[in-house]
């Protein structure tokens, strides 16, 4: 219930505005940016059975990502001390800029891709097949006539 009310703080309008002035003291490219376009990239997302919430962020631009999610982190500390009283909130893990892109992965897309298209098309031609057979009206002889 608790990471429902810090997703709400979190994608909220003034909240963001918050963040994104924060951003914008190093980050000049966050000025193109608008208030929904941040909210877009940041999901919120509990850690099964836990009281720790993981704030994810996407974007094109890894350094963008680690700068937006590490100035929410920061920017939410603050926030849950002064709406929610709460003083102990604390910062695990800092967001770090990935090594290579997360999400598409053509090496195992394209291949998948191929596969799932081969198998509809194969699945597409037996029920054709199946249907056609069944709706001739015919009746077929195996030519034996005894």
């Amino acid at each position: 219930m608790l990471i429902k009310d810090y997703k709400e703080i979190i994608t909220s309008r003034s909240f963001l505005k918050k963040v994104k002035s924060d951003l914008m003291i190093d980050t000049p490219s966050i000025k193109k940016l608008s208030i929904d376009d941040i909210a877009s990239k940041i999901s919120v997302v509990n850690k099964t059975d836990t009281r720790i919430m993981d704030i994810g962020v996407s974007d094109k631009e890894p350094k963008l990502t680690a700068k937006i999610a590490n100035m929410v982190a920061q920017d939410f500390k603050i926030k849950a001390a002064e709406i929610l009283k709460m003083e102990n909130v604390t910062i695990i893990d800092e967001a770090t800029v990935p090594d290579s892109p997360s999400s598409p992965n053509p090496k195992r897309d394209i291949p998948l891709a191929a596969f799932v298209g081969i198998l509809c098309g194969m699945g597409i031609i037996y029920i054709k097949n199946t249907l056609s057979k069944g709706n001739t009206g015919e009746v077929k002889s195996n030519g034996l006539n005894l």
